[in-house]
């Protein structure tokens, strides 16, 4: 399952700065954070545990500070997996729409 720009991984600083402006959530084993087919109403940023991404048989497990959904809630187009929660204590921060556009146009002005 080709996830494209779905997931983008974010540099340990920047996980760090963003931890200081947002709420880091826990959430329970088998917490759908998005189903299949559902616009995104935020993107998130796993910063501990694990989150599964499932279409239909296909799985995939994003590594730590990456940052999931991101290409839907630009696009607003419906995802084509669904995202949830596989570990104890799993922690995420909820990054809305328009940091993640300033957080994309600052770590592209970085990368020139």
């Amino acid at each position: 399952m080709s996830l494209g720009k779905s997931l983008i991984h974010l540099k340990k600083e920047n996980v760090e700065f963003l931890r200081l402006f947002f709420r880091e959530y826990t959430y329970k084993v088998e917490t759908v954070l998005f189903y299949r087919d559902q616009v995104p109403q935020m993107a998130y940023l796993l910063t501990s545990g694990l989150v599964q991404l499932k279409k239909n048989r296909n799985i995939i497990n994003p590594p730590i500070n990456s940052l999931i959904g991101i290409k839907e809630l630009f696009s607003k187009d419906p995802s084509s997996y669904q995202a949830s929660i596989m570990t104890p204590g799993t922690k995420v921060i909820g990054i809305d729409l328009f940091t993640c556009l300033l957080y994309t146009s600052y770590a592209a002005d970085e990368e020139e």
